[in-house]
């Protein structure tokens, strides 16, 4: 559960540039609202409102500067 997945940077890996601050974009779909946001490690879960109301969670990898899951959020 905790070993590393093969291929992706480990969190202590990610450096920005010395003096600078790592910097990019995270798209979400159009119309999508940021409601909260969790960082662990070298991942961002972002809770997002979409446009036709739903909720999903997406995560973003900051090591491969891409968004590597969604999930949406139902009830039962």
């Amino acid at each position: 559960r905790n070993a590393p997945v093969a291929g992706l940077a480990p969190a202590g890996d990610v450096q920005a540039p010395a003096g600078a601050s790592l910097s990019g974009d995270i798209v979400l779909p159009v119309g999508a609202k940021m409601v909260s946001q969790s960082l662990s490690g070298n991942r961002l879960s972002i809770d997002a409102e979409l446009a036709d109301g739903s909720r999903s969670i997406f995560v973003y990898d900051i090591a491969e500067r891409r968004v590597i899951g969604q999930f949406a959020i139902r009830n039962k």
